[in-house]
Formats: structure tokens, sequence, C-alpha cells
């Protein structure tokens, strides 16, 4: 009885509707410049010649003082990253929503909702798992439309 006095609680706060009517729900975002580093021969060499990355940003829930999103690379299913927009308001003492959506895990991203710019940073298997020669960290920087 207890677990579902909690569920009951949870799905009462936890609402999809923490988004005003008009805010997008999904941001499809798309690299514009991106620049890196390749170890070729024992060597660190600036590496510049990218792809263009889309990425899709999908709104997943939230309260009305914080929502969560998932970061993931169009046409792959593996989240790259957990995102929210809240930061901690020191004059209110607690959490609120914010016009950065900040994104981390396997890679990171922040997305201004104001202008729709983004910064992508990808380091994944760069410190946890260092393989040289087949580690490329790199560095994006885009726009994300609303979908």
């Amino acid at each position: 009885m207890r677990v579902l006095l909690v569920a009951a609680l949870l799905c009462s706060t936890w609402s999809p509707l923490a988004l005003a009517e008009d805010e997008p729900t999904t941001y499809i975002c798309k690299t514009d410049q991106t620049t890196g580093f390749s170890y070729k021969n024992g060597v660190w060499k600036p590496q510049n010649e990218w792809k263009q990355s889309t990425f899709v940003l999908q709104y997943m829930g939230g309260m009305p003082e914080k929502s969560y999103w998932v970061l993931t690379r169009l046409g792959f299913p593996l989240a790259l990253a957990d995102c929210d927009d809240s930061y901690l308001d020191s004059s209110k003492k607690k959490r609120v929503r914010g016009p950065l959506i900040s994104c981390t895990g396997i890679s990171e991203m922040e997305m201004n909702t104001t202008t729709r710019a983004f910064i992508y940073s990808n380091i994944q298997n760069f410190v946890d798992d260092f393989d040289q020669e087949n580690t490329t960290p790199t560095l994006s920087t885009g726009k994300c439309s609303p979908f």
C-alpha cells in the first residue's frame, strides 16, 4: 500500500506539463563547425575535417522547477547524455528553470533555448578508456531547431 501511495504522489507531481504549451518538446541540432585531435604515429595532430553531425534533444518530463531531457545522435538509439534545464538560484535558495539545457554523460552539451546555439564535446574513451589510436576528442558548435 505504501508503494502505491508513493507512486501516486510521484505521478501527481511529475508531469509532462512542466513545459509551457508553446515550448518545443524536441530539438534537432546540427553542427556548423567541429574541431578535434587525432593521434597518429605517436603524435597528436589537429583534425578539422568532420562530417556534419545531427543530434536530437528530446523532452522526457519534469516539474515546474526542472525538466528532464535526453540527448541522442540522429539514427542511433543510445543516449549520449541526460539533460536538465535548472540551476540553483541563490537568492531563492532553490532550483529554478533557466534558458540553458545542460547535458552530461558519454558526451556533454549546452544549448541556449533563447538563441538555440549549442556547444557539444565528445571525450568518450579519452579519459576513461584511453586508446590513443582510436581516440578523437572533439568540440562542436551549431544551432538547434524545434521539431
